[in-house]
């Protein structure tokens, strides 16, 4: 499969593009992080054009379950490993978890969530 998806991760910019140090964290604690398309053919989109679900290839794995297990049920190898294992999720994301399984640690989460100055 050539085509990948994954949540998004917020960061540091979110605070300052926003003025507000604990935006990213809200963004990241209340699942409101939002996530990036595929494009499977480039065009043009204007306002007010839609945009429909073709195909969902793994429908029990949405966005807000990932996050589940990126940001609260850190621990669970179980569904790591399944997400190791899914094909169409993007490489950034399956390191996380991939790291996560080999190290039996959760990354740090400090200087993505509010940069290097701490």
């Amino acid at each position: 499969m050539g085509f990948t998806t994954q949540p998004r991760q917020p960061c540091f910019k979110l605070n300052s593009r926003f003025s507000e140090p604990t935006l990213s964290r809200y963004v990241q604690d209340n699942f409101k992080t939002g996530w990036f398309y595929r494009v499977l053919q480039t065009g043009t989109m204007n306002a007010g054009d839609t945009i429909e679900v073709t195909e969902r290839l793994h429908p029990e794995w949405t966005v807000a379950k990932v996050q589940h297990y990126l940001y609260v049920d850190t621990e669970n190898k179980t569904a790591m490993q399944q997400l190791v294992d899914l094909d169409v999720l993007a490489k950034e994301t399956k390191g996380v978890f991939e790291r996560r399984l080999q190290n039996n640690v959760v990354e740090n989460w400090t200087g993505r969530l509010i940069g290097k100055r701490q």
